[in-house]
């Protein structure tokens, strides 16, 4: 089961990862330049206005994708951490099980040494 829950939390990852780098092309996209024809025809009509409001919206674009790519990058570690814990358990609970069957083991040979000697 644990076996399981480890590999879902692998696909899960590699979902999300998936995901990222599919939001940051959209995101990039989104936010593409304008053609040549389209900026020059701004530039013409309004040529201080629209420099001024370009770099608003540039600066504006440049913090909003830095804001995604910190949250893609904070869930990215979260589901890493998620991971690690659940494969750490997992490698503890195999350990637990194999000392458990040398103990049950090692409780068989002395009850049989003991029914032997009786």
């Amino acid at each position: 089961m644990i076996a399981r829950l480890s590999q879902l939390c692998l696909l899960s990852l590699v979902g999300l990862l998936s995901l990222f780098a599919l939001s940051s092309a959209s995101v990039s996209t989104l936010y593409a330049e304008p053609t040549a024809d389209q900026a020059q025809a701004q530039d013409q009509a309004q040529p201080q206005a629209n420099e001024t409001a370009q770099a608003e919206a540039a600066k504006e674009q440049r913090l909003e994708d830095l804001r995604y790519k910190h949250l893609w990058i904070a869930y990215a570690l979260i589901w890493l951490i998620i991971f690690s814990f659940i494969r750490s358990t997992w490698k503890r609970s195999e350990a637990v099980s194999e000392r458990l069957d040398e103990l049950k083991g090692r409780l068989k040979r002395l009850e049989d040494q003991q029914h032997s000697q009786d």
